[in-house]
């Protein structure tokens, strides 16, 4: 048991008298707390060997599922390839929720002549009954210098000397970085490029145009890591994410640690059993296969959630059609932000300034993508029904510098003649009626702003990404006014009704809007000189 240094405070009366019982008690009870198996000999000092120093090396072996995996058939053929060498080998077996059941291991320790080799079953992120965490039993056990070693279910060492040489390569380096190898035989892709981008919330993965550019895998079982325990420390919970290999992965490029990618590694799939039979593919049956399948794709929803990435776009080079550069080409898109069913990404803007904006991030990709299609709705149906609007404020600088919502934009803003308001059967609905909001066919919920005289148009009744919709008239001095004026907005502000006279067409989120005429007139009337070339961030 772990000798616990405590340092000495001086108590004194009722509270003094209760704290010698208590230890009196503990020295006399026996210890019944579950203990972690633990190789004989094995010791937190590292020994040495032939008087130098032997390397510490910790394997975590991870990416199985409780209810099959072959982790003793792993943990047998570690030890077999380690007991020749000069390592002090732990391997840990780091699950989801809970310890493995049934035990995986026939023997909890071996040990040999040249190397102390311990089995140990990690708790899960929290033992309710020896109070302990995955983390803690691993942070006694990596100091700086240690050798980790992280490996999926069914990866064994077919080169143990390859294996060897990249241990000692690895705890022998001063760089702090991370070495990743590919697994042969493993299905999937293990050699990608990965970017993340936490401003726009967006992480690219592309294939790997050489071993060089390496830095990520898409399929934990297709490729092992070794690093050292100092870069480890970098990397705060990592224990605690689901693909660890990808979390890690993902950690180390945000945080800027670098990935060298080698071309072999000595590992292999687990094809055989002890008896030379052939092994069945894990996770054959249909009903394995797909509930594997379903655990996977949560766990990877709950790590994107982790890192705050609501975006993954898998993109190839290809050369642009004048022959010059090569351009990121966007072969799928996944979305894992807000949806009609769920909240919008972000809560209450208070002041005009969104939480996102504060810490340096601009609009969740998801939110802008559900922008557009509430935007592309209102606008074609405005159109349909002759409608006289147009583009305001911060949608329609957007319109004028990329076609686009700004990418720190929160929602879409159009003016509309007020005597037009009639000619939307929604509106008309909710003032007739007496409604406070309506639903449209499709989902999208039409509704009287509570904040003014003012329409909004959210994208569902569960997602409050909206559309606001502004009613204009042209008072006796042919100026554009409306009842209702924002003061955060300082854009929100009477214009000449000559820009309306008459509308013109801009493109705009994939469709060609209506806005006034002359538009950089009418924006730099409302922010300023030279706007669309230097948008604000705030405006």
């Amino acid at each position: 048991m772990r000798a616990v240094h405590i340092k000495p405070r001086v108590v004194g009366g009722f509270t003094g008298a209760l704290l010698l019982l208590c230890l009196f008690i503990r020295l006399l009870a026996p210890d019944l707390s579950p203990k972690l198996p633990r190789a004989s000999g094995f010791t937190d000092d590292v020994p040495s060997l032939n008087g130098q120093e032997r390397t510490k090396v910790v394997v975590v072996i991870t990416n199985f599922e409780e209810w099959e995996n072959r982790l003793p058939l792993v943990a047998d053929n570690l030890e077999a390839s380690f007991e020749s060498t000069a390592f002090l080998v732990t391997i840990f077996v780091l699950g989801e929720h809970r310890r493995p059941y049934p035990d995986p291991w026939a023997t909890d320790s071996k040990t040999n002549g040249t190397g102390a080799i311990a089995r140990v079953v990690l708790p899960p992120a929290i033992d309710v009954f020896t109070g302990q965490d995955s983390g803690e039993v691993l942070q006694n056990h990596i100091d700086d210098d240690t050798v980790v070693l992280l490996l999926s279910d069914n990866t064994v060492i077919q080169q143990p000397s390859l294996v060897a040489r990249t241990l000692q390569g690895v705890a022998s380096a001063p760089s702090s970085s991370i070495v990743l190898a590919p697994v042969t035989g493993a299905p999937g892709r293990w050699c990608s490029r990965a970017t993340v981008d936490l401003r726009r919330w967006t992480l690219t993965v592309a294939t790997a145009p050489s071993i060089a550019t390496c830095n990520y895998v898409t399929d934990e079982a297709a490729a092992v890591a070794a690093l050292r325990g100092a870069v480890l420390k970098r990397l705060g919970g990592w224990h605690r994410h689901r693909p660890l290999l990808c979390g890690v992965l993902l950690q180390a490029i945000a945080l800027g640690i670098q990935v060298r990618a080698l071309p072999s590694s000595g590992f292999g799939v687990l094809t055989t059993a002890p008896d030379s039979a052939v092994l069945a593919p894990l996770y054959n049956t249909p009903h394995n296969h797909a509930k594997r399948v379903r655990l996977l794709d949560e766990r990877l929803r709950t790590l994107y959630k982790t890192f705050a990435i609501k975006l993954v776009e898998h993109v190839h080079d290809a050369q642009s059609p004048s022959g010059g550069k090569h351009l990121a080409v966007r072969d799928a898109a996944e979305w894992y932000g807000c949806t009609k069913t769920s909240a919008r990404c972000f809560g209450t803007v208070v002041h005009d300034i969104p939480d996102f904006l504060a810490v340096n991030r601009w609009t969740p990709p998801c939110c802008l993508e559900n922008l557009r299609v509430t935007g592309r709705y209102v606008m074609e149906k405005l159109d349909a029904l002759g409608v006289r609007y147009w583009l305001e404020g911060g949608s329609l600088l957007g319109a004028a510098r990329n076609a686009d919502i700004i990418p720190w934009d929160y929602d879409i803003d159009l003016g509309i003649v007020l005597e037009d308001v009639q000619k939307i059967p929604e509106l008309r609905q909710l003032k007739t009626m007496q409604q406070r909001a309506v639903m449209s066919d499709n989902g999208f919920v039409w509704e009287k702003a509570s904040e003014g005289d003012f329409y909004r148009v959210q994208f569902s009744q569960y997602n409050h990404l909206h559309v606001d919709i502004w009613p204009f008239y042209e008072n006796a001095a042919g100026i554009m006014t409306k009842d209702t004026w924002m003061k955060d907005h300082r854009q929100d502000t009477e214009f000449s009704a000559s820009f309306l006279k008459p509308l013109t067409r801009v493109p705009f989120i994939g469709t060609n809007a209506s806005a006034p005429n002359r538009v950089r007139a009418f924006l730099e009337y409302k922010f300023g000189a030279g706007v669309i070339e230097n948008a604000p961030y705030h405006y």
